[in-house]
């Protein structure tokens, strides 16, 4: 996902545009509610978040920056665009992830053993 992320707790404000995949994007945040409300949005969407301690900052804030000890976070979250992403890993540990940038042209796939 793109998104941009502007909270405030406390009398500080922060602002973020990042481009995540969706399970990480509130620990690259910080916000560990993000996920939630990403998976609210629609594309094009900007919305007003409110997050309890414990899925923004928790109860250590974040170092003083934006929030301070145990308090609500309020958000304003812009979802920019949406991009699939395949897991090609055997084990589906997202090890291996593809993100089509352009399409390509006919079904032909190489085999095992092909020279590319």
């Amino acid at each position: 996902v793109s998104v941009s992320v502007r909270h405030s707790g406390g009398e500080a404000a922060r602002h973020a545009r990042v481009e995540v995949p969706l399970h990480l994007a509130g620990e690259r945040l910080g916000l560990r509610g993000l996920p939630f409300a990403l998976g609210s949005m629609a594309v094009g969407e900007r919305a007003r978040f409110l997050f309890a301690p414990e899925l923004g900052y928790g109860p250590r804030g974040d170092a003083g920056r934006v929030a301070p000890l145990d308090t609500d976070l309020q958000a304003e979250v812009e979802l920019h665009a949406v991009a699939e992403v395949e897991d090609l890993s055997t084990d589906g540990d997202r090890t291996v992830l593809k993100r089509v940038l352009t399409p390509g042209k006919g079904s032909e796939t190489p085999s095992t053993g092909a020279t590319v």
